[in-house]
């Protein structure tokens, strides 16, 4: 299994070439993610459109019960970020205290309350 977090940034589609197809059908099952992505959706052949920029990019460094205890998708708020902090583990690649560091550097300081998207990928 596949782990990616990402803090994605909506922005208007002339600011970026990034984009992320959603289906009206899990929009329609997640209205808590539809209410927060309203306004940044764009119609695009049957679904909708975000774009968006990358402002924090980890590959794995979770421990094992971050993906028992973490859905899947959007994360709006910055008290699930911050949560999330306590599951890292270093690992054969990086250490916990770079992990630590970039994690309160790309995902937590720079978190903008209404605006920015925690992004939990399995």
């Amino acid at each position: 299994m596949g782990l990616d977090l990402f803090h994605f940034l909506p922005v208007h589609p002339d600011n970026t070439s990034y984009s992320d197809i959603v289906e009206k059908d899990w929009l329609n099952a997640h209205p808590e993610c539809a209410a927060a992505l309203l306004g940044w959706l764009e119609a695009y052949e049957g679904n909708y459109r975000l774009h968006y920029r990358v402002l924090g990019h980890q590959r794995k460094g979770m421990n094992a019960s971050f993906c028992k205890d973490f859905q899947d998708g959007y994360h709006f708020k910055l008290e699930v970020v911050e949560s999330a902090y306590a599951y890292l583990k270093a690992d054969h690649i990086s250490p916990l205290d770079r992990l630590q560091e970039n994690f309160r550097s790309h995902f937590i300081n720079n978190f903008i309350p209404g605006q920015s998207i925690f992004c939990v990928s399995f």
